[in-house]
């Protein structure tokens, strides 16, 4: 009943939920693509479900119809990343929601959160200076410098994933 018992490429993420006694696995699922992945960040929301973010080189990565960013941004010479931010079931059968979230370079989500009105919020690090930030953000303008150093990036998706409330860089 996992959402995919199957390896996919040449690095997938994997999530396991174990049973609240440590007794066994409840289930055990792959994510991923053709090519690698990283999970940087999990949370776990107050109804079971399983938030999830990290890297995916995988243009392939499975996205749910509808959300925010179904097509990866092709990322950088470093990684081929775009940050991933996927919800899944309390039971690990399928995907609530899963999006790209990321520029023309490397992007790569590490924490993940939700907020009491059911926002979903990820933090990570890009080397976008297309980064999707909003008007109105905090910081619009990339200050990473190379590839290699890039700047923070929070995001505010909300609770299906279907859209970015919100997008801002973070640094100097």
């Amino acid at each position: 009943g996992a959402y995919d018992p199957t390896h996919n490429g040449s690095r997938d993420v994997f999530v396991t939920r174990m049973a609240a006694d440590g007794s066994g696995i409840v289930f055990s699922t792959h994510l991923g693509g053709s090519n690698s992945e990283e999970a940087w960040g999990l949370k776990l929301a107050a109804d079971g479900d399983i938030l999830v973010t990290g890297y995916t080189g995988s243009a392939n990565y499975p996205r749910t119809p509808g959300a925010y960013d179904t097509s990866h941004a092709g990322g950088g010479a470093l990684l081929g990343s775009d940050a991933f931010v996927t919800l899944l079931s309390a039971d690990g059968s399928s995907l609530r929601f899963s999006t790209f979230v990321g520029g023309s370079e490397d992007d790569t989500g590490v924490a993940v959160g939700f907020d009491i009105h059911g926002g979903v919020y990820v933090a990570g690090r890009t080397a976008s200076p297309d980064f999707p930030v909003t008007a109105g953000a905090v910081d619009t303008t990339y200050g990473g410098g190379t590839p290699s150093v890039g700047d923070t990036f929070v995001v505010r998706l909300n609770r299906d994933g279907t859209q970015m409330s919100w997008g801002s860089y973070l640094g100097g």
